[in-house]
């Protein structure tokens, strides 16, 4: 007696091994997106942050020390600016890039001279 062709358990599993396959190489993508989405996100804070931080540099002390309380960033970024000794400003960008995560943070010191 000769075979011919497959029988119906072999189809069966060989449908199933396929479609899990399937099912795992969508979740995988469906994971890969969502990590490039947020690194897009978080590299899109880290820019704004770094304009910010180098606008503040630009300025001159006493303005810098006027930026206490200010925001950045559409209203996502917080600008904190202490004073640590005299002529020594501490000041502390924060940054919440998206909901859920961890604000991203910078803290630099600026002096009179």
């Amino acid at each position: 007696m000769s075979k011919k062709g497959f029988t119906l358990l072999e189809l069966l599993v060989a449908s199933a091994i396929f479609l899990v396959a399937a099912l795992t190489l969508a979740y995988l993508l469906k994971v890969g997106m969502a990590s490039v989405q947020n690194t897009f996100r978080l590299n899109q804070a880290v820019y704004a942050l770094q304009a910010q931080a180098e606008e503040i540099r630009s300025r001159s002390f006493e303005a810098v020390a006027e930026l206490n309380g200010g925001s950045f960033a559409s209203g996502k970024g917080k600008i904190s600016v202490i004073p640590a000794v005299t002529d020594l400003l501490k000041v502390e960008l924060e940054l919440e890039w998206a909901p859920g995560k961890v604000p991203l943070k910078i803290t630099t010191l600026r002096s009179r001279y």
